[in-house]
This record gives structure tokens, sequence and C-alpha cells, in this order.
């Protein structure tokens, strides 16, 4: 078996791809504060309804995110 460098392992479209994940993460966390989701839960609340069969994973990534962004506790603690 031959062993990959570091280097070799991390082709170009994963960073590519990584960064663009992180620009669209930030598109929607401004969005969601521009319209107040996180400060009211009943607006939250309503896009977690709107979400369908998505809704426990729009719910469940909401949940996580916590830890990355203190802010959303507010709007997430009363679901």
């Amino acid at each position: 078996m031959k062993s990959r460098s570091v280097k070799s392992s991390n082709p170009k479209w994963k960073t590519i791809l990584l960064i663009f994940g992180t620009i669209l993460l930030f598109f929607i966390v401004y969005y969601f504060f521009r319209h107040n989701y996180f400060r009211d839960p009943k607006a939250l609340q309503r896009v977690i309804a709107k979400a369908g069969v998505y809704g426990p994973l729009c719910l469940s990534c909401f949940k996580r995110s916590k830890s990355f962004f203190p802010s959303f506790q507010a709007g997430c603690q009363a679901l």
C-alpha cells in the first residue's frame, strides 16, 4: 500500500466547497438575524413548520448550531 501525503489528500475542490459552505452559512445566519427568527420563538417555529418533512432536520441543525453561535439560544431554547 502506498501512503498518501497530506497535500495530495486535500484536492482543490474540497477547499472551494469548504469556502462556499462557510460563506453560505454566514448568509443564512445574517438572513435569520435580519428577520428576527432567533429572537422570536414563534417566528422560528413558523420557519420550521414550513420546512415540512425536513422540519426535524432543520430543528436539529438549529440545536447543534447553539454551540457555534451563542445568540441562537434565545430562539432555540423556547422550542
